[in-house]
């Protein structure tokens, strides 16, 4: 394990504070038994702004120089009274602002922040600015003087990254904060039992918003209080927050330096939302377009003929319920049909549907179309105008493009099947997802009947009359583009079968390429009624990618199934015990992974049956593990294994990370040539991830 701790603190208190937090680190890793060869402890001190100011902290949350590798934890100690450039007592709080919104603010660990003060809660909360108050009210705050054994227990006890999030949400954002003050002044106008001392509570966090107020009008609103103008007052204060918070743009999707790389699609006919709606997105993502029918054509039309073959090509489509024609009469394709055919040709694809129909009712509607439903944060209301909807869409948008990754990296995980010919038809990939994830069994029952055809083939014992073979037959031109479930189930086996042959005569080769004439003579007149081998039955009917030379076709084995993929290994020619160490670049790149801490404290995660590790009683100063620690006979098995092993847990936080090194130490492209073959393939699929 590797922690960062830095301490912001003045000349007066730096001392003591090291010597604290050393002592709580002792105790905390002695106690749970993290102390080990493993665990590192780095501790760094800022005692004034412009040694902070010149440490970028990017670099410094690594674990060693030049070493990829963020630390597992990041905890950052700050006395609220710094006094490094004012006498504020809350100056702590504005260094903690900037740490999260500016020097960590793509950082996707969480950050445990404490505040050690002189100062009690209740006298600190009471001598702050306004602004600052909530920052002093959602952190872990220690009185050093009289919260020793508090601070001895907890100053290492971690909250959670959910926990975080809900303070960065409601506490840093300015946006979420208002949504936080607006909940606290529906509570006291709805109060049976008003409270002076709580009123004045809300009055000041209001107050504290009065810097984003250019206006002022929210502190002359709150200066107007008394017990007998309360209501009148929290219900001013309530209309200015949600005008303000119309107005605010403040999300942390917006402080992105650059635009979100999705590309987005509107499919609205309202010319007023379809404008409002491209204004907004532009703002955020890097390619917006608008769905316009060509000159001539109904919206029905375009809809029906556009959309189905577009969808692959956006991440994000954005839908209305109920669309209309240019004379006015409502289109045949409603939303919820557009809905329905992007899932079944893009399943990754996160549609938004924008309407001013109620939650309930659209959800159930959707449900009519996909069991699953549709989650909250993809209901966008316009039922209350375009500032609403504007609203709407900033609260939702990090969720948005949370989906948008989450479905980046199902995409990449749970996609191990071909994307050519019949498996690119139109309903075809989002079938064969569902079958290589929640209908394994099915498909299990599938490759084991094509398994048991491709054995009859190996054994010479395949004909056109074998039970269950349907004489070889394969889909025609007509079904790649209009394939049912049942039919893809029922023609798989087939296509499967066929595959392995495929395979298995690219093999015997050597160089992957099958002889038209041989395979035709050898193969197909004895299994089938297909009688030519073309690009047709290769690329259209079986999925593979193939080019054509002289009397031959070379197979290119990329986006294979996972049981062809073992099976070509089992058959490669090419003998993967050979030793790394006649390919030095290679090797050179295998250690350089191997020797960071970060892949030797995952390495069981990865369940593999072999370890490259003799014994690592110690790590280098730059924070590696020593290369005499590493076996020196490895193999090409043992990294295609590990190789493999890294594509199979990638999406685990700690596995990616590894996965990340790998690829930044990746130096060997001009010794490609030296790169021995059978590895080249999972080389090439680790940067696909």
């Amino acid at each position: 394990m590797a922690t960062k701790v830095f301490i912001l603190a003045n000349k007066n208190s730096s001392a003591y504070l090291k010597e604290l937090t050393e002592k709580c680190w002792k105790n905390y890793s002695g106690n749970d038994g993290r102390k080990s060869a493993k665990d590192t402890f780095q501790l760094t001190i800022f005692e004034n702004s412009d040694t902070y100011s010149k440490v970028e902290l990017k670099k410094a949350i690594k674990v060693g120089v030049n070493k990829h590798e963020t630390v597992d934890k990041i905890f950052v100690l700050i006395t609220p009274e710094l006094q490094w450039k004012s006498d504020f007592v809350d100056e702590g709080y504005e260094y903690a602002l900037e740490i999260i919104n500016n020097k960590l603010i793509y950082l996707s660990s969480t950050i445990q922040f404490r505040f050690l003060s002189t100062l009690s809660f209740e006298l600190l909360l009471k001598n702050s600015r306004p602004h600052l108050r909530r920052l002093i009210e959602a952190f872990p705050h220690y009185d050093v003087d009289r919260d020793e054994d508090r601070i001895s227990e907890e100053l290492f006890a971690e909250y959670s990254p959910t926990h975080y999030n809900l303070i960065k949400k409601l506490a840093i954002s300015d946006a979420g904060y208002i949504n936080y003050v607006l909940h606290e002044i529906n509570s006291v106008i709805g109060s049976s039992k008003p409270s002076e001392e709580k009123d004045r509570y809300i009055l000041n966090s209001i107050s504290g918003l009065g810097y984003i107020d250019t206006g002022n009008n929210l502190t002359a609103v709150v200066e107007s209080y008394s017990l007998s103008t309360r209501l009148d007052v929290f219900e001013k204060c309530r209309e200015l927050l949600n005008d303000l918070y119309i107005r605010l743009d403040n999300s942390d999707i917006t402080k992105q330096l650059t635009k979100i790389p999705y590309t987005v699609l509107v499919v609205e006919d309202d010319p007023k939302y379809r404008e409002s709606l491209n204004n907004l997105l532009v703002t955020y993502f890097s390619s917006v377009e608008i769905f316009v029918p060509a000159k001539g054509k109904t919206f029905t039309t375009a809809l029906r003929n556009r959309l189905p073959k577009d969808a692959d090509n956006y991440d994000i489509i954005f839908l209305d319920l109920l669309y209309k024609n240019e004379n006015g009469n409502w289109s045949s394709e409603s939303g919820l049909d557009l809905y329905k055919t992007i899932k079944n040709r893009n399943s990754f694809c996160v549609t938004p549907i924008v309407t001013s129909l109620p939650r309930a009712a659209v959800s159930s509607l959707v449900k009519e179309v996909d069991e699953a439903g549709i989650p909250y944060h993809l209901l966008l209301s316009k039922a209350n105008g375009e500032d609403f909807l504007k609203l709407d869409f900033k609260e939702k948008l990090p969720d948005i493009i949370r989906t948008c990754r989450e479905n980046e990296k199902k995409k990449k995980m749970f996609k191990p099947f071909p994307s050519d010919g019949i498996f690119e038809g139109l309903s075809v990939p989002s079938i064969m997802l569902k079958l290589t994830t929640e209908k394994r069994t099915t498909f299990d029952e599938i490759v084991n009947k094509a398994t048991k055809f491709f054995n009859d083939y190996k054994n010479g014992s395949l004909s056109i009359d074998t039970m269950d073979w349907n004489q070889g037959k394969l889909p025609s031109q007509k079904k790649v583009n209009n394939t049912t479930e049942a039919y893809l189930i029922a023609i798989l086996p087939n296509i499967l079968a066929h595959r392995l042959i495929v395979i298995d005569n690219a093999l015997k080769s050597g160089n992957n390429k099958i002889n038209i004439i041989d395979y035709e003579r050898d193969v197909l007149i004895k299994i089938g009624n297909i009688a030519k081998l073309n690009k047709g039955y290769l690329t259209t009917k079986l999925g593979f990618s193939a080019t054509k030379k002289e009397k031959s076709f070379v197979i290119d084995f990329k986006n294979i199934f996972l049981h062809e993929q073992k099976y070509f290994e089992n058959n490669t020619k090419e003998k993967n015990s050979e030793s790394l160490n006649n390919y030095k670049e290679v090797k050179d790149w295998f250690l350089s992974i191997l020797i960071d801490l970060n892949t030797y404290k995952i390495w069981d995660e990865l369940n593999l049956s072999y370890t490259p590790y003799i014994n690592p009683s110690s790590i280098d100063r730059d924070g590696c593990i020593l290369s005499a620690n590493i076996q020196e006979n490895l193999t090409i098995t043992n990294l295609i294994d590990f190789l493999k092993a890294l594509k199979t847990h990638f999406s685990i936080e700690s596995v990616s990370r590894t996965l990340d090194v790998a690829i930044d130490n990746y130096k060997i492209n001009e010794y490609n040539a030296k790169i021995p073959k059978d590895l080249k393939p999972y080389i090439y699929q680790i940067f696909e991830l």
